[in-house]
């Protein structure tokens, strides 16, 4: 079954299409983001790369930065 997932990266949102079972890491790699730089969110919720993703989900994607 194919879903419909939104991510929304640096304000920009981009529509994935997805299969019934795809992970947040899923999601990462077709969209060619390394999951080491960044946090995803549902809603207000910060959601493991595991975390299986619903049709109709907007996850928002926030870029981790460090320094010192």
């Amino acid at each position: 079954m194919i879903m419909e997932v939104t991510i929304i990266v640096s304000g920009e949102e981009k529509d994935m299409p997805l299969v019934k079972g795809d992970t947040v890491s899923d999601i990462l790699k077709k969209a060619k983001i390394n999951p080491e730089t960044v946090i995803v969110r549902r809603k207000n919720t910060i959601i493991p790369d595991d975390e299986e993703v619903r049709d109709g989900d907007s996850l928002y994607v926030l870029k981790v930065v460090s320094g010192g």
